[in-house]
């Protein structure tokens, strides 16, 4: 199964984002911003493409998502979150409200029983810009259309 994360707004505060499955709109995101500041001395992780598992986190106490290998990060877990406060480096997932997340616990359980059932348990993320996905995504009328509805 392949997750794409789309970068879509980058305040000083957070990263706003689309997350997608198999090329299908799943939920927002929510990451700490892209330039590192006092709150997040490390900002985002780099984009690009990483490994995806789904281990025990000892920290949460539930399996989550784990992105691994990530250059200079470690511990970078999907997980529920509604605000920037809830972050202290990782991908949150639920439905957008202005620049919250709603409804964060059941889009992680819906997002860990979706990679659950692919049987064969190869998971990949890739961490992209909007700008980027549309300019690779250009032919496909359903991409712009969704990062423009999303954006506005």
């Amino acid at each position: 199964m392949h997750l794409t994360l789309i970068r879509s707004t980058c305040t000083r505060r957070e990263t706003l984002g689309l997350l997608l499955i198999d090329s299908k709109l799943f939920c927002s995101t929510l990451e700490p911003p892209v330039i590192p500041n006092q709150l997040h001395p490390k900002g985002a992780i780099p984009t690009g493409c990483y490994k995806l598992t789904i281990t025990f986190s000892p920290k949460f106490g539930r399996l989550l998502p784990l992105v691994n290998d990530v250059q200079g990060f470690s511990g970078i877990r999907i997980h529920a979150g509604n605000n920037f406060k809830h972050t202290a480096g990782c991908i949150l997932v639920g439905r957008p409200r202005d620049s919250c997340l709603t409804d964060s616990r059941e889009t992680e359980q819906q997002l860990i029983s979706t990679l659950q059932t692919d049987t064969k348990h190869e998971h990949s993320i890739e961490i992209t810009t909007a700008g980027r996905y549309l300019a690779e995504h250009s032919d496909t009328p359903d991409a712009v259309r969704l990062l423009h509805t999303q954006t506005e």
